[in-house]
Formats: C-alpha cells, sequence, structure tokens
C-alpha cells in the first residue's frame, strides 16, 4: 500500500513538473489593414509568450478563418517574429483567428488566444486618386469629371468627386425653318468642361401644354441641330435650350421665338439644269452644284426657301445630305476619284415641304482620276499653288488667292459670341469697349463694329496673341439727343462671324454756350468774362506797357528832370563866378573850414 502511494506522487510531481514546463500562452493580439488594401488583407500583430525557459525557441501558429464557416481556415507559422499578413480575404466579412504557442519540444501553450475581426468596405486610395462611393476602385484624380464614367458606380461623374451641373447655356440658337408643323433649329453646345450628353429643348406656345424634347449627343459636338415636329401651324412658339449632365441639368439659353408656316401654300417645282464643276486644283474629291431658283413662287416667300442635296455613289443607298440652306450652290467633298455619282436637289417651300416628283432634280456626275497637287498638299482654289495639309487653317495666308483660309480648305469663320456695351457717351461721341476673345484657334485678326443706325463701321486690327484685355473704340459726328445702337463681330481670314447682340444708348443734349455781354462804346459782343475798363492815362500807359514796365519809364523821367536842373544850376554858378569874385567867410572857432578863399 505505501508502494502504491508513493507510485501516485511520483505520477503528480511528474505531471506537475510537466505541465510547468509548458511554454507560456500569447495574451493580446490584434489586426490592423493594409493601407490600400483594407478590403482584402490585414496585420495581425500579438504579444510575445512569457515562457519561464530560458533560452526556449518559441513559435506561433495562426488559423484564421470565416466566421462560422470552420471549411474555410487557413494555418501560417511565425518563427520569429510577432506578426503576419493575412491575404486574400473578402470584403466587409468576419474572421476568427486564433494563435497557438509551441516551443522546440513541440510542446504547446495550455490554451490558445482566440479573437476576431471585420475587414473593411472600402480601400483607401493613394494620393492622387479618387475612391469611387460605392465599388471598391481607386481612379486617378484628372480622370474625374470629365466625362467618362471609370467608377463602377460612376461616383467619379458625380457630386461626390466635386463635379458640378452644367454651368453654361448654350448659345447662338438659331432657327434654320419652320413649316406649318415642323421647324429646324441649331445652336452652339455649351463647353466641353461641362460634359453635356443630353439637351432639354423647352417648346412653349402661350399655353399650358408645354412641351420637352431631348436630344442626345456627345459632349465634343459643337454645333448641334435638331428637328421639332409635331407643331401647329400658324402658331407662336418661343423654345429654350439648356444641357445636362450627370449630375444635373443647366441653365436655360436665351429664347428663341418663331412662328410656324400656315397650311395652305403648294409645293414648288424644282427647274431641271445644274452644274456641275470641278473645284480646280482638287477634282478629285470636291466638285460644286449650282442650280436656278423655282420661276414660280405661288406666294411663298423667297427668303424661307430652302433647298438640299442628297449624293451617294451611283445605285447605292444615299446617306449623304446637305444642311438645308437658302443659297443655290453646295459643296460636296471627300468624294472618291475616278468615282460616278448621283445626286438630288430638293427644293422646300416656306412649310418646308416638297413633292417627290416636281420638287426636285436628280442627275449624275463623275469625278477625276488625279488632283494637280499630291494628297498630302492642299491645293489652292484658284492659284496654281500646293500647300501642305497641316498649314491650313493656321491664320497665315499660304496661297496667293487665300483659299487655305478659306471655308473650301474647311477652316471656320470665327466663333465670337462677346457683347459690346457703352463705356461712355456726350451730346456728339459714344466711347464703346468689349472683350476680345483670347481663343488661338478662331485666327481672329480683328473686329468689326458697327452703328446699326448710320451703317457705319470700324474695323479694329486686333490678334488672340495681343494682350489687351479691353478694346475701347470711339464713334465721333454723333446727333445730340439721337437714339444709337451698336454690335460687334468678329474677322479673322476665313471671313466674319456672326454679330454680337446690339447695346443701345442715348447722346445727350448739346451744352448751352456761355452767356454774352455787350461793350456799350464799341458794340461789340464779347463773353461774359470781362476785361479791364479803359481809364485816361498818359501816353506811356495807353501804348499797352505792362505794370512794371510802366514804373521803369516814369524813373526814366524822374532822373532825366533831376540831371537837366543839376545841368541849370552848374551853369549859372559858372556865370555868377565870371562877373563877382564871391565871398567866403571862415566862421570863428572853427580850426577846419570847409572852404579857402580863392579855392572851391
Amino acid at each position: 500500500m505505501m508502494l502504491k502511494n508513493v507510485l501516485v506522487i511520483i505520477l503528480v510531481i511528474i505531471a506537475v513538473s510537466s505541465q510547468e514546463e509548458r511554454p507560456a500562452d500569447v495574451t493580446k493580439g490584434y489586426t490592423k489593414p493594409i493601407q490600400f488594401y483594407e478590403t482584402t488583407s490585414v496585420r495581425l500583430f500579438w504579444e510575445a509568450s512569457t515562457s519561464t525557459k530560458e533560452k526556449t525557441s518559441i513559435s506561433y501558429t495562426v488559423t484564421y478563418c470565416r466566421l462560422n464557416f470552420p471549411d474555410t481556415c487557413t494555418t501560417l507559422e511565425s518563427t520569429n517574429g510577432l506578426t503576419l499578413v493575412l491575404k486574400s480575404l473578402n470584403k466587409d466579412t468576419y474572421y476568427q483567428y486564433k494563435i497557438q504557442v509551441r516551443d522546440q519540444q513541440n510542446q504547446t501553450g495550455a490554451k490558445p488566444y482566440e479573437n476576431y475581426f471585420r475587414t473593411e468596405r472600402k480601400n483607401s486610395c493613394q494620393p492622387g486618386h479618387f475612391r469611387c462611393t460605392d465599388s471598391a476602385q481607386c481612379v486617378f484624380s484628372n480622370r474625374t469629371c470629365n466625362g467618362i464614367q471609370d467608377c463602377g458606380d460612376g461616383s467619379d461623374e458625380r457630386i461626390d468627386a466635386g463635379c458640378s451641373a452644367p454651368r453654361y447655356a448654350p448659345k447662338d440658337v438659331q432657327l434654320v425653318g419652320a413649316g406649318s408643323t415642323v421647324a429646324e433649329i441649331k445652336w452652339i453646345s455649351v463647353p466641353q468642361s461641362d460634359r453635356p450628353y443630353l439637351y432639354n429643348i423647352l417648346i412653349q406656345d402661350g399655353t399650358d401644354d408645354d412641351q420637352t424634347k431631348n436630344i442626345r449627343t456627345g459632349f465634343a459636338a459643337i454645333l448641334i441641330s435638331a428637328t421639332l415636329d409635331g407643331l401647329l401651324p400658324n402658331r407662336e412658339y418661343t423654345i429654350k435650350i439648356r444641357a445636362v449632365n450627370v449630375v444635373g441639368s443647366g441653365i436655360y439659353s436665351d429664347p428663341l421665338k418663331f412662328k410656324t408656316a400656315r397650311l395652305d401654300l403648294p409645293t414648288l417645282e424644282m427647274p431641271k439644269n445644274a452644274s456641275v464643276t470641278p473645284i480646280l486644283y482638287q477634282e478629285s474629291t470636291s466638285i460644286k452644284l449650282s442650280w436656278s431658283s423655282p420661276t414660280d413662287l405661288k406666294g411663298n416667300n423667297p427668303s424661307l426657301i430652302t433647298y438640299q442635296v442628297n449624293y451617294c455613289s451611283i445605285n447605292k443607298k444615299c446617306d449623304k445630305f446637305t444642311e438645308k440652306a437658302s443659297r443655290t450652290t453646295a459643296l460636296l467633298t471627300d468624294l472618291q476619284r475616278s468615282h460616278i455619282y448621283q445626286f438630288t436637289i430638293r427644293v422646300f417651300n416656306e412649310n418646308m415641304e416638297s413633292d417627290d416628283e416636281k420638287s426636285t432634280y436628280t442627275n449624275i456626275f463623275k469625278t477625276v482620276s488625279k488632283d494637280t497637287c499630291r494628297s498630302n498638299f492642299f491645293t489652292c482654289t484658284q492659284s496654281p499653288q500646293c500647300v501642305q495639309q497641316d498649314r491650313k487653317c493656321d491664320g497665315l495666308i499660304n496661297c496667293s488667292d487665300r483659299s487655305d483660309e478659306s471655308e473650301a480648305a474647311g477652316c471656320e469663320l470665327p466663333h465670337f459670341f462677346g457683347k459690346i456695351s457703352i463705356k461712355d457717351v456726350s451730346y456728339n461721341t459714344a466711347i464703346l469697349q468689349f472683350e476680345p476673345s483670347r481663343d488661338p484657334k478662331q485666327r481672329i485678326r480683328g473686329y468689326e463694329i458697327e452703328n446699326m443706325v448710320t451703317k457705319e463701321t470700324q474695323l479694329i486690327r486686333h490678334s488672340t496673341l495681343s494682350h489687351e484685355r479691353i478694346i475701347k473704340v470711339t464713334f465721333v459726328g454723333l446727333k445730340p439727343l439721337t437714339h444709337y445702337e451698336f454690335r460687334v463681330r468678329a474677322v479673322n481670314p476665313t471671313g466674319t462671324g456672326l454679330w454680337s447682340p446690339p447695346s443701345k444708348t442715348r447722346t445727350t443734349a448739346k451744352p448751352t454756350p456761355k452767356p454774352t455781354t455787350t461793350d456799350p462804346r464799341s458794340g461789340d459782343t464779347t463773353t461774359s468774362t470781362r476785361r479791364p475798363k479803359p481809364t485816361m492815362e498818359p501816353a506811356e500807359s495807353s501804348s499797352g506797357l505792362s505794370n512794371n514796365e510802366k514804373v521803369g519809364v516814369a524813373v526814366a523821367i524822374i532822373l532825366a528832370v533831376l540831371l537837366v536842373i543839376i545841368t541849370v544850376v552848374i551853369v549859372t554858378r559858372d556865370k555868377s563866378k565870371n562877373g563877382k569874385k564871391p565871398e567866403y567867410t571862415v566862421k570863428q572857432g572853427v580850426s577846419n573850414p570847409s572852404y579857402v578863399e580863392g579855392e572851391v
């Protein structure tokens, strides 16, 4: 029995000794997201084991898995550190982890350290990047607000990225033509920085039944046109246009008013003739069509009659159209050399209506096989010159006929939409000012300012490279108390742009002259400024001498009189000396008499 007790005590001692030899467990651990990869990676930290064994080699085993999903567990081991990186995690997900201590005898701690963490919902982004709002993406900051969605949720084009709704209104809204039920308009788009993808056209006819038409377009478009249908005949309409981007709507343009035509206008008959003229030195790719206008207008307003040319390769689908215009010519470009084309000219009446048989004229033409100049050169229209293509429309005249800066070369008229303002006005003069364009692409060489009342114009030479921020113009010779209107348009080598909106003013009244007075002795009329009243003076004072001169004359007269008196005295004494000996008396008691007898 005693032996049995001894064995039990020995086993207990061995067990206790073995338990004391276990390494100490980890008591604290925590995680920290990896910057810029917070949704998929964390770094795990823990405190070292405080093992009682000296010189004991300790290792750590980390096991982690999605919370409540034991089949997703992964095990990592760290032999020389107190940290590990856990990668390939799922975003916005809870994970649990255990840290087990193990010594060099492969003994583990009594109990692993356990904890859990949650991954982030979104990554942070490096400097110079924008973090998408709902999608886990980072895009370059310079790719935000550019009209192209880079984030999956589109937040790089919304308010989250600092983007705004369009800040500008469409400009130069014009009516191309209006029929009884349809109208065609065009306008200049807002700047590309406004990122428009849509335009709202508000159509009002004076009733409560307003209409809105949406026109989708790329934000890089400049000149935009639209057709408004479903209108009522012989009715006045007002339209306004605004741009729309992904943030919202911009401001409306200035209103455009027009009236639709009446219904009872007949269609027109197109004259059955047209001439085809190759553009000189561009014979293989460009031709000019010319035709006559109808002889019988049938009650249509001639200024509202328009034409359109439809052309294509012969026996092909004709899908190329020129813009409707009132001119009786059309320039067809970008044609194929030595190729047969068919064309149809269609005339539209005031209602923009035409008849498929009577209102059209169809014919064919063939382009020539080669140009005078090589394909990488521009052929001047009228002069036998070839100019490199990259030297067209650069503001410098290279063709002697100036055609390298003309519309035939693809150059544009200036798009200047400034407004002239009244700086100062008097009874016969008006001083105007406006801010010139600073866009070098406009190739502006000057501005034309017109007095719309007198039709007087002034041409101011000015380049977009000049430094003047304000241009002032003076009109003289105006009439007092008269209303005047002034407007300005830009001029470049291609031609003149559109007129600006007019500025109105009125000259002032002519100043009243100063009151006049009349000299009663002479009857002369003088101004109210009084002259010195004439006085009776000696001849010297009436000779127009100044005061200083008069004083000098008086002193000279006095000196002359004194000289005459002295001369008379001397002469008298000389006569007395010759007739009687003078008597001198020496006063008694005077030791130094003034005179000695016999001497003077």
